[in-house]
Formats: C-alpha cells, sequence, structure tokens
C-alpha cells in the first residue's frame, strides 16, 4: 500500500496532491520487521524527496541495482 501511494505521488502529476492527503490519512504504517535493519518510509515525506520540486519525478537513464 505504502509503495502504491508513493509511485502515484511521484510519477503521476495529476493524482499526487490526492496522494498526499491520502497518505497523511493512512498515516505511518508499523510493520514487524524481526531484528533487521529495513525501514518503511513516510509516503508523504518520501514523494516530496523524489519530487524535488518538480511536478513528476525524473526519470532516470540508468538503472542501479
Amino acid at each position: 500500500m505504502n509503495s502504491f501511494i508513493i509511485s502515484v505521488g511521484t510519477y503521476i502529476a495529476p493524482l499526487a496532491d490526492q496522494a498526499i492527503s491520502t497518505a497523511r490519512k493512512i498515516g505511518i504504517v508499523e510493520v514487524d520487521v524481526d531484528n533487521t535493519d529495513c525501514k518503511i518510509p513516510d509516503p508523504e515525506s518520501y514523494i516530496k524527496k523524489c519530487r524535488r520540486g518538480v511536478d513528476v519525478a525524473p526519470k532516470r537513464k540508468t538503472i542501479r541495482c
């Protein structure tokens, strides 16, 4: 659910504001990750970070694994 909200808010400009408001309604999601260093991102801050002030996040030319 978090991943979907983040991807919609990051790459689909007309739905970005709605994705951010949905992320605010849902709030922080808690996941039991069993003693690992995995972190679940906050969708609202992640969307704003990815977009960097642009309507849609810029596409990357290379893929990193």
